[in-house]
């Protein structure tokens, strides 16, 4: 038996340790400063992901501390995974402590219509 023999339905994805707060309780062990995937990393990540996933969550530390690199992998789920997304076959969250949202920010994640 490996690891392909079992059904990947779920995946929970830090894109980000990079964080605004410093959460003596962080299971993410974020904070300031922390690293983010890069774009290259990001892309591969997602290429490897299985087709049939039914959920997806990404998060961090704080993702809109990266919002740019946020909106770059959902950009890419949404191609990757369009034709589920519109059966709602597949289901894809973000996970943020929203200390960071702007009304530029909402609009910008809003027009990637997932």
């Amino acid at each position: 038996m490996n690891w392909n023999d079992f059904p990947k339905e779920e995946i929970y994805w830090t894109i980000t340790k990079d964080c605004n707060l410093q959460c003596i309780d962080c299971y993410y062990s974020a904070g300031p400063g922390g690293k983010t995937a890069t774009s290259e990393h990001i892309e591969a990540m997602i290429g490897n992901f299985p087709e049939d996933l039914k959920t997806i969550h990404l998060s961090g530390g704080e993702v809109l501390k990266v919002f740019d690199v946020l909106l770059d992998a959902l950009e890419l789920l949404k191609e990757k995974y369009q034709r589920r997304l519109k059966t709602k076959e597949i289901s894809i969250y973000v996970q943020s402590n929203l200390t960071l949202l702007t009304e530029k920010m909402a609009q910008s994640y809003l027009s990637v219509e997932l």
